[in-house]
């Protein structure tokens, strides 16, 4: 499962859309990503939520021993360690082509792999 992680009707609707025939389950806040963050395959996360922000999901995750690759959803690089937080791609609006965002999906999922084999 991919989990979207957006406030962003556009972001949603461009992921949504990109990844038809793909199983998504999409949040709209981190209190209910939470929720489905241990299932999912991959995390698209908009670093823009309301209440509890996209940060605090990255937090969540780097606490824990988590694999999940994470490509964030965002204009500008937070001042967060990507390495560390599993980011493996960062893809901007203009970069919800359908051809950018398998490419990070692929990505993510080859990233997973080699963590995998590492561990």
């Amino acid at each position: 499962m991919i989990l979207v992680v957006t406030a962003d009707w556009f972001r949603e609707w461009a992921l949504t859309e990109n990844l038809h025939g793909v199983d998504i389950q999409v949040c709209r806040d981190a209190y209910g990503a939470m929720d489905f963050i241990d299932d999912a395959e991959v995390v698209f996360l908009d670093l823009g939520l309301p209440a509890a922000n996209g940060v605090a999901i990255l937090n969540e995750l780097a606490s824990g021993a988590s694999r999940t690759p994470i490509i964030l959803l965002a204009d500008d690089l937070p001042e967060v360690d990507l390495a560390v937080h599993n980011i493996v791609q960062v893809l901007g609006v203009r970069d919800l082509a359908p051809q950018k965002v398998r490419a990070a999906l692929r990505e993510a999922e080859n990233w997973k792999k080699v963590k995998t084999e590492m561990a």
